[in-house]
């Protein structure tokens, strides 16, 4: 187990189910995911859709039948190479970062199959993107991000960055913080600041919209405009920052 790592409550907090009531004809309208042997199917998986079936059964039969969304293909010996060469890596996270970047499967669509890259199959979410982009030209090498997702059960998470990877990522320690000063944004982030020994940027948000923006297709408009609404809550409040947004919103640089 990771103790810098708590990877159960990254993937809830990054890469949450998606929301329930979608209708089964989308559903199964979407990308199917498979890994295969010699044509054979050894896994399948396709977004809240059970494919288990298809396990054992040849590609061929599948997509004969399966001729209206499209088959991602990953062969089976690439996939453990792929994993193979992915644990030179310490953390889970960084492991899946590294596949991202390898991995290049076959998608089967409209009868075509063309070769393809992950990062365009699958998007990443819109925070952990910019840490690994375009953030690194205001935050300083290493910082601390801690976000307090306010509701009916306030849920508190905190990150570590160095040099543009997310080096840790856990439930903060609040036990010497007392219950008023918790709920305090300078005071809060000053004790994380002296904890951690990073400068740490605080953001306090509902849970909803939290939501609302990891699926959304352009979650920093919508950022951009809780912080004008005052339902995103910053500290330390930084216009610099704000005009990054704001020009990444607006202009996309």
């Amino acid at each position: 187990m990771e103790l810098s790592y708590d990877w159960r409550r990254f993937h809830s907090l990054f890469y949450p189910k998606r929301k329930t009531g979608v209708p089964t004809a989308a559903l199964r309208s979407g990308p199917a995911y498979l890994v295969v042997n010699e044509e054979i199917i050894l896994a399948a998986f396709s977004e809240s859709e059970d494919l288990s079936d298809w396990i054992g059964r040849s590609f061929q039969e599948i997509s004969e039948h399966i001729n209206h969304r499209e088959l991602v293909l990953f062969d089976r010996t690439k996939v453990e190479e792929w994993v193979h060469g992915s644990l030179t890596y310490p953390h889970f996270y960084e492991q899946v970062e590294e596949m991202r970047q390898k991995i290049s499967p076959q998608v089967l669509s409209n009868g075509k199959i063309k070769d393809v890259s992950m990062e365009t199959l699958i998007r990443r979410h819109f925070l952990l993107d910019a840490i690994k982009g375009w953030w690194s030209k205001l935050f300083p090498t290493n910082y601390g991000i801690f976000i307090r997702l306010e509701g009916k059960n306030s849920q508190d998470f905190f990150l570590v960055v160095r040099k543009g990877r997310v080096e840790s990522f856990r439930t903060p320690d609040l036990n010497s913080l007392d219950a008023e000063r918790r709920v305090q944004p300078a005071a809060l982030t000053k004790y994380l600041s002296e904890k951690y020994l990073v400068p740490v940027q605080s953001c306090f948000v509902p849970a909803e919209e939290w939501a609302t923006w990891t699926e959304s297709s352009e979650p920093w408009k919508l950022v951009a405009t809780a912080i004008k609404s005052g339902k995103l809550k910053l500290h330390p409040f930084k216009w610099s920052w704000v005009f990054l947004v704001a020009t990444r919103t607006y202009f996309g640089v």
